[in-house]
């Protein structure tokens, strides 16, 4: 094609055309918090290949979502990335690793792009007078917190916790009065429950910024095993009678086998 042709507007030019298949693979073994996963030898593997899973709640009488910081990334406790008999990656508690090595980034995008796929949502707010209020109502209910009611220190310029936006309403900061899931709750029906999503570039560091052929390892299996933590660690459970914020300031979490990967 000449360069005249190109500068031709009333000339249709072919596009090129490019085969993306996606396939999804199902555990070979699994158990309640241990999964193993063997790759098809067709395809690449590349950073953006998503692990996707639900979280369920092992009862209906809790209020249960995973924490705003770094959502169901919290989740992971140890992936092991496997050609053969080479253990390539066995990365132990990745999800502290995971969430230094990708969480410290602008808000908009931590809460915007990557809220999407791990369910974080954690906004700030400026306090801007005594009378400041929620940017949202709570929950639907019409009630609007004031910023400096639900923290007795907050002063004009205070930074505090969005809690109209959150994920999370933390409620007061000694007793957490009004307390709650504003958005992502854990039930005990998975078809009701947010779908999760993460990119193993996020886990296994072998594959981060690589596009691995899998069709190059024909005599050779590929397997992934991914390890959950128990729920204690990234859940919140954010019913009623659960809420006892301590001199500490704590929030009410889970008990370790109240949330369960699925």
């Amino acid at each position: 094609m000449s360069l005249q042709d190109l500068s031709n507007y009333n000339e249709p030019i072919s596009q090129s055309q490019m085969e993306i298949r996606t396939e999804y693979v199902e555990p070979i073994t699994s158990n309640t918090l241990k999964y193993t996963f063997r790759l098809d030898q067709a395809g690449y593997l590349d950073e953006n290949s998503m692990l996707t899973f639900k979280l369920l709640a092992n009862d209906g009488a809790g209020l249960y979502r995973t924490n705003v910081w770094n959502g169901a990334l919290g989740s992971i406790k140890r992936v092991i990335f496997q050609v053969g008999d080479n253990i390539l990656n066995d990365i132990q508690e990745v999800y502290k690793y995971a969430t230094l090595k990708n969480m410290n980034i602008s808000p908009t995008e931590r809460n915007k792009k990557l809220g999407h796929y791990l369910g974080n949502q954690f906004h700030t707010h400026v306090v801007n007078s005594s009378s400041d209020v929620a940017s949202d109502t709570y929950r639907g209910d019409g009630a609007l917190p004031v910023y400096n009611t639900q923290d007795d220190v907050a002063r004009v310029g205070t930074i505090t916790t969005d809690i109209g936006r959150s994920g999370i309403n933390f409620g007061k900061f000694d007793d957490g009065t009004n307390a709650g899931v504003n958005s992502g709750v854990i039930s005990n029906n998975a078809d009701n429950n947010q779908q999760y999503g993460i990119p193993l570039g996020f886990l296994i560091p072998a594959i981060r910024g690589q596009k691995i052929p899998l069709f190059l390892f024909q005599d050779q299996r590929i397997l992934i095993t991914v390890e959950f933590n128990t729920s204690e660690k990234y859940v919140n459970n954010l019913k009623a009678s659960e809420i006892a914020y301590t001199t500490d300031g704590k929030v009410a979490t889970a008990g370790a086998n109240d949330v369960i990967p699925t």
